[in-house]
């Protein structure tokens, strides 16, 4: 209600009408009603309550200054054809306008209920814990059962619950009335009639409990004491919205009105682009960049990821070993054993890990040291034949099947051996996998050449399948990284009092920088075409296949000369020097010619790994 005309007119969903005839207020809100939810239903909204409002001004010389926001009654279960989330969407409803510190809650609670039982008042006492801005308004006192009028009227004067704004009872029309067509005015007068008729209504001195114009009266005293309290918070807040919109003013920057402002406007977004992507964007003060990243150092951090995830692909780590690697061990006699690796202990002193392990052999006796007890060792931690138990530094292997019982009479099902330990460096990686891709790929030449045509095939697949993946999301990370970075500087150079030309500009700016990446990815994938094609002159490449070509047999010699026994001098006789370096030969002679080119083709490509690994990357991107 208002006392003087004015209006704000909000037609967004339904237009706004004047009304001179109360009788056509209630129709017209019916029908603004269906509109909100025809509105609501066509849209995606799966809630049943619309949050829009149905605003009705009155004016009129004995109008208050009111407004009165009138929220859905509380649903306690849905019906058949209503949304089971109903009560739910009420309740939100009702609990985006309680928590308002400056609103009076209005708890309607019928006359005929419980009070206990009113879930409103649970929620106002949730909201409005001190009651200072909740008025309790008890409803339909005509309803009352007979003999329960005193009842009522102890909750009415604060006897059964006390409420700083006191209790209120109002008696509007009854349903049989609206049906009837009474009007507002018979019905304020027929309210009248009956606090002043009915017991005990009647017989309270103090008038101000009852009726509507007593509680409109009430709030409108309330409202002035309300605002009169927040009038000191409301200019704290008038002035910060103010020194906000003072500051969100002059980030609009001053209007462009000649061509030599928008010339200089055009130079500033300008400049702040490029020296974004030159990576020389920087504090105008300090000269440093002090608040985030630039582009440049945001993909100078991705390409140090980058390149770490390359130098783990497979090119660059041929001959790496690692639990779950095929190998072969060197043994003192020269002979070598394949197995896998299944578990390296690490020294902390620098020294060269130890390792275990298995071979696929299970009765090469070689491999195992044998258990001569079965101390700590429980029937529960056999695993059964050929399958390996580990304990806190041993490794056991079934070896033979079998009973036999040791001193605590416990009966074990098969032998136990413990796998040896062996250096490091007596362990080379298992070139079977490229012993099976030489088969595959066999031609009719003689079989004692190193087959150019497989090795670039070997590069050409793990370029494929390792590089090409990570240097494509290394792009897509650059051009994620360039674009923030473009629009940001451009927003930083443009005043925000121009959105269309920031959203025209943001739109050419992503165009750019699309542009660019496309091109960037066919030039990257023209040299992942080229990489596929493994070329080198590095030198480095040439002396890495020497040296890995003889390291084995160097290193299996060193290892049977270390394993000969010395006179009490320490001295090793040079007849068991030359058996040593004769039985190393020997070995390698008796290789199939599987197997030395499978070695040949494991060294061709570690030398190649190290010598191309480093480069592409910085070829391609610049950094």
């Amino acid at each position: 209600m208002k006392k003087i005309t004015g209006s704000t007119q909000d037609e967004s969903v339904y237009p706004w009408k004047d009304l001179a005839d109360w009788g056509e207020i209630s129709e017209e809100i019916e029908r603004a009603q269906r509109c909100i939810l025809e509105r609501a239903r066509t849209s995606n909204s799966t809630a049943e309550v619309a949050r829009d409002v149905v605003e009705v001004e009155v004016y009129g010389p004995g109008c208050t200054d009111l407004t009165l926001i009138d929220l859905p009654g509380i649903v306690r279960f849905s019906g058949d054809k209503e949304s089971q989330t109903l009560g739910k969407d009420v309740k939100e409803l009702i609990h985006e306008y309680l928590p308002n510190d400056r609103c009076v809650i209005l708890a309607v609670v019928p006359a005929n209920v419980d009070f206990h039982n009113s879930e409103i008042m649970a929620d106002a006492k949730k909201a409005d814990p001190t009651t200072l801005r909740t008025i309790p308004v008890i409803t339909k006192p005509d309803l009352i059962d007979k003999g329960g009028e005193n009842s009522v009227l102890d909750l009415l004067l604060g006897h059964k619950m006390e409420c700083a704004l006191e209790f209120h009872m109002v008696k509007c029309r009854g349903q049989k009335a609206l049906d009837e067509g009474v009007s507002l005015r018979v019905g304020l007068k027929e309210e009248a009639a009956f606090f002043e008729l009915q017991e005990p209504w009647c017989s309270q001195v103090e008038r101000g409990y009852f009726g509507v114009p007593a509680l409109r009266t009430k709030l409108a005293k309330l409202q002035v004491r309300m605002i009169r309290k927040s009038i000191p918070d409301i200019l704290v807040e008038i002035g910060a919205k103010f020194a906000a919109a003072r500051e969100q003013l002059r980030q609009l920057g001053d209007l462009m009105t000649s061509d030599l402002e928008r010339r200089q406007c055009y130079l500033a977004v300008t400049s702040a682009v490029l020296q974004c992507m030159d990576g020389n964007a920087m504090d105008s003060d300090t000269g440093l960049n002090n608040e985030e990243k630039s582009a440049a150092a945001e993909q100078h951090a991705e390409f140090a990821v980058f390149r770490e995830k390359v130098l783990g692909t497979k090119l660059a780590n041929i001959k790496e070993i690692e639990v779950g690697s095929n190998v072969r061990v060197s043994l003192p006699d020269g002979s070598e054993v394949a197995g896998k690796l299944v578990h390296k202990f690490e020294t902390d002193d620098g020294k060269p890990p130890t390792v275990v392990v298995k071979p696929d052999d299970l009765t090469d006796v070689r491999m195992y040291s044998k258990v001569t007890n079965h101390t700590n060792l429980t029937r529960k931690f056999m695993l059964g034949e050929c399958n390996t138990y580990t304990g806190t530094s041993d490794w056991y292997v079934c070896t033979k099947e079998g009973e036999s019982e040791d001193e605590a009479s416990t009966v074990w099902t098969g032998t136990l051996a413990n796998l040896r330990t062996f250096v490091h460096d007596d362990v080379r990686s298992s070139p079977t996998w490229l012993k099976e891709r030489i088969a595959c790929n066999r031609t009719d030449d003689l079989p004692c050449f190193l087959s150019a045509v497989l090795f670039n095939k070997i590069v050409a697949s793990m370029v494929s399948s390792d590089w090409s993946p990570l240097c494509k999301e290394l792009l897509q990370k650059a051009e994620n990284t360039l674009g923030g970075s473009v629009q940001k500087a451009a927003a930083k150079g443009l005043p925000s009092r121009y959105p269309a030309l920031r959203v025209h500009l943001q739109e050419q700016l992503d165009l750019m920088v699309a542009k660019e990446c496309d091109k960037a990815r066919t030039d990257l994938d023209s040299f992942l075409a080229l990489e596929r094609h493994p070329y080198t002159q590095n030198h480095y490449f040439f002396e890495n296949i020497c040296k890995n070509r003889n390291q084995r047999l160097k290193q299996q010699q060193l290892r049977m000369i270390e394993s000969r026994k010395a006179d009490s001098a320490g001295k090793i006789f040079k007849s068991d020097v030359l058996a040593s370096v004769t039985a190393a030969f020997e070995h390698n002679e008796c290789m199939s010619c599987e197997d030395h080119m499978a070695q040949e083709m494991e060294v061709a490509l570690e030398a190649y790994g190290k010598v191309c690994i480093p480069y592409p990357p910085n070829m391609y991107f610049g950094m």
